[in-house]
């Protein structure tokens, strides 16, 4: 299946089911987007520049990458921004970048490469991710490789860089961005536990914003930071049967600050509830926001967002609970 496309905007990320791959003509003019036969939704983001998105996805582009040697140099074009003539292992590229807020990411790497294999590193915050990136066929023709799970440990300046290793080609590859997309902390997905009961900690959440965050320390163990309510959270959790669940959520609001309006959303469901005044964002009440029904098995994902926001933060989450009926 393919679908040919025109763009302007310099770089675009592409959110897919199944592989996809971006192929561009030789004057950058046209893009050509290869997508599987069964692919259901494909949805393009722009981004000429390095940028945190609203759902905190971090783009590294190619276009203000700091390049570090010799030979790799910034090849730009209306439609497209790529680093080239990537002949030398020795060189390498970094960016300054400041994050919004810290946590867990999937990265990546979009790139092309006409023949041979490169090994590269990506380097952030002390941490290192190695990969491996095979020919993707043609110079024009791109695609991603994953290069792991890694953790942006503060809020502020970055110093992202990647390296070659080796390669057996005669160029590295054309880089176009390295992508950080948000990730939880703990379990990727929650399984019941003893009688059934699934306990969502907030570790186990995907963060999707610019200021929501997993906050580790012992006295908190929470997500907080809620002061943007365009920020959400989402669990994916594993219903073994079908059935209805109670949901519990324990949370904390500061004294004056309740009153927000939010709701959970599951298998196509809706409970709205008003946040409490709990008399500090650590001072945890459990509340029982109603049940769920689950018509099948299976992996399902469950949001909580905001409304609206009344006091200084939404509130503070320390888990949710569900408990089958």
């Amino acid at each position: 299946m393919r679908w040919r496309l025109r763009f302007r905007a310099s770089w675009r990320r592409i959110r897919r089911l199944g592989a996809c791959a971006i192929e561009l003509d030789k004057d950058a003019a046209k893009l050509l987007l290869h997508a599987p036969e069964k692919a259901a939704a494909i949805a393009c983001e722009i981004a000429d520049k390095s940028v945190q998105l609203a759902d905190g996805t971090i783009i590294l582009s190619a276009l203000d990458a700091q390049i570090h040697g010799e030979k790799a140099k910034l090849e730009s074009q209306p439609g497209t921004h790529r680093i080239g003539f990537w002949t030398s292992a020795a060189d390498w590229a970094s960016w300054d970048f400041k994050a919004t807020r810290w946590g867990m990411h999937d990265a990546e790497l979009t790139y092309s490469l006409a023949a041979g294999e490169t090994e590269a590193a990506f380097k952030i915050g002390g941490q290192e991710l190695g990969a491996k990136l095979p020919a993707t066929g043609s110079w024009y023709r791109y695609g991603s490789a994953k290069l792991g799970r890694v953790y942006v440990e503060s809020a502020g300046p970055l110093a992202p860089e990647i390296r070659i290793k080796a390669m057996t080609g005669g160029a590295a590859m054309n880089l176009k961005a390295i992508i950080l997309r948000p990730a939880p902390e703990g379990r990727d997905v929650v399984k019941p536990g003893d009688g059934g009961a699934l306990e969502l900690d907030s570790s186990d959440a995907t963060v999707h914003g610019v200021m929501l965050r997993y906050e580790p320390k012992e006295v908190k163990q929470c997500l907080g930071f809620w002061t943007n309510p365009n920020d959400w959270a989402e669990w994916s959790v594993e219903i073994p049967a079908p059935g209805a669940y109670a949901v519990t959520l324990t949370q904390g609001c500061g004294k004056g600050h309740g009153g927000s309006e939010a709701r959970v959303l599951c298998a196509g469901q809706e409970l709205p509830f008003t946040v409490e005044d709990t008399g500090g964002f650590q001072n945890w009440r459990e509340r029982p926001l109603g049940e769920i029904r689950f018509e099948k098995a299976g992996t399902y994902s469950l949001a909580v967002k905001p409304v609206s926001k009344k006091g200084v933060a939404v509130m503070d989450i320390r888990r949710l609970r569900l408990d089958p009926k």
